[in-house]
């Protein structure tokens, strides 16, 4: 866990932002950092992100924004336009969860990690926390709630994100006499699923879409390839929401991983 002084200075970073975002990869899954990193965000009022590989850590909280990036359903890449500062923890900062960079544009950022090489591999945080992300996240949140008054709340415009969600695509389902448009049979594939479902899909640009529609009830149950270097438990089991080159291992803390 890092040392007074530097949950000390992140406090402050956190307490000196107008609105603080949370994103949460896979080593906070492994860490079972999601209680943790739900009561940061109750008190600072953060909205709370994931890595495709955490997809569904925060599928209960009112203050869920889903996956953050181009294979999110869009409320993260619509609430972070309203943040000035955001907290990574156990997340990979790369291409696909930042949107090439746009998610963290002109934004502070603090990183907690257990790998010091995290820090600068894609961007280089304003402030670095090497530890835990449970550990870490209990200490900078005691430093918080000992420096304000109360709980923060978000601001109305990203309430009304998180309340209202919006699909990146809102047009008119295309459905003809002959032929189904895929929005529209996600849609329906995902409302009659029972929540332990295990659904395999496959890899390519199709597999963008359906990550988006249909968001899992836990972190257990987020993507996983479906290619023969997979291990059997992690193949034909979860939504595979991006290409399989991309996704080395699913969600669960029981199965390793190198992306996060």
């Amino acid at each position: 866990m890092p040392g007074w002084n530097q949950s000390e200075t992140s406090a402050r970073v956190v307490g000196g932002a107008r609105q603080t975002a949370l994103l949460a990869g896979r080593g906070a899954v492994d860490s079972d950092a999601g209680k943790a990193l739900g009561e940061l965000g109750e008190a600072i009022g953060a909205p709370l992100f994931t890595t495709l590989l955490a997809n569904g850590l925060f599928t209960e909280h009112r203050l869920n924004a889903g996956v953050c990036g181009g294979l999110g359903d869009g409320r993260a890449l619509r609430a972070v336009e309203h943040c000035d500062l955001v907290i990574a923890v156990g997340a990979e900062l790369n291409q696909w969860t930042t949107h090439f960079g746009q998610a963290l544009d002109g934004r502070r950022l603090v990183q907690i990690d257990t790998d010091p090489a995290a820090f600068g591999r894609y961007c280089r945080p304003d402030v670095a926390l090497l530890g835990d992300a449970t550990a870490t996240v209990r200490a900078l949140t005691d430093r918080i709630r000992a420096q304000q008054q109360s709980s923060r709340e978000p601001s109305a415009e990203l309430k009304s994100i998180l309340e209202h969600p919006e699909p990146l695509d809102s047009s008119p389902y295309l459905d003809t006499d002959s032929s189904v448009d895929p929005r529209h049979a996600l849609a329906d594939i995902d409302r009659l699923l029972p929540p332990d479902r295990r659904v395999v899909i496959d890899g390519g640009h199709a597999a963008q879409s359906p990550s988006r529609p249909c968001e899992p009830q836990g972190p257990a149950t987020g993507p996983a390839p479906n290619t023969a270097t997979s291990p059997p438990s992690a193949r034909a089991c979860r939504w595979l929401s991006a290409p399989a080159s991309l996704i080395p291992a699913s969600a669960s803390p029981s199965s390793p991983a190198t992306a996060r």
